[in-house]
């Protein structure tokens, strides 16, 4: 008996990608502002917050939801996208197997997620731990 994952079509990754998208621009323009002093990027959120109640929408929506789950729900994708697993029973014995598909857009996307949230959560540390000692 084998049980094997069945491949993941390419819109998949496709999607994935747009799901990373906000992500990526924002650590983009929060760092070509704050880092550059390059305002280009950082305007249209800059806009979004000037709105009425703008603050509390990107607070509670744009930036835990479409950024979070955006990176969340990409890394999931490609992370099944690239890896299989397989487990079978030989002669009494269940056997087990990872394989990792080289993927090239797959894995693409899968390191921008994994480097955004590596960002994100560096940021967090050094916003609200270390500069609180």
């Amino acid at each position: 008996m084998t049980i094997e994952q069945t491949a993941f079509p390419r819109w998949l990754t496709v999607l994935s990608f747009v799901l990373v998208v906000p992500a990526l621009y924002f650590v983009s323009a929060n760092l070509f502002k704050y880092q550059l002093g390059v305002d280009l990027l950082y305007g249209p959120m800059a806009w979004l917050q000037s709105l009425p109640n703008g603050q509390g929408l990107f607070d509670a929506i744009f930036s835990p939801i479409v950024i979070l789950g955006g990176i969340f729900v990409a890394a999931i994708i490609n992370t099944f996208s690239v890896l299989r697993f397989a487990v079978r029973r030989e002669e009494g014995e269940v056997i087990s197997t990872v394989t990792l598909k080289t993927r090239a857009w797959n894995l693409v996307v899968l390191g921008l997620a994994v480097g955004l949230s590596a960002i994100l959560f560096v940021y967090l540390l050094v916003e609200n731990v270390i500069s609180q000692l």
